[in-house]
């Protein structure tokens, strides 16, 4: 997920929102993160084929 889309479902209210960890850095909690991905439903499609394989060289 890119930066982009994570900040977006932030400010949709879809994501949990970010802790302040500095004046610069933001992190979340991996149980808030865990907590949303087990509450996301379960996809009815495969991945695309090439998730995960190496480009060969």
């Amino acid at each position: 997920m890119s930066t982009g889309n994570v900040q977006r479902l932030v400010r949709e209210g879809n994501f949990p929102k970010p802790r302040a960890l500095s004046v610069r850095r933001v992190g979340w909690l991996v149980s808030e993160i865990e907590e949303w991905a087990m509450s996301r439903p379960v996809a009815e499609m495969l991945p695309p084929i090439n998730v995960g394989r190496r480009r060969e060289s």
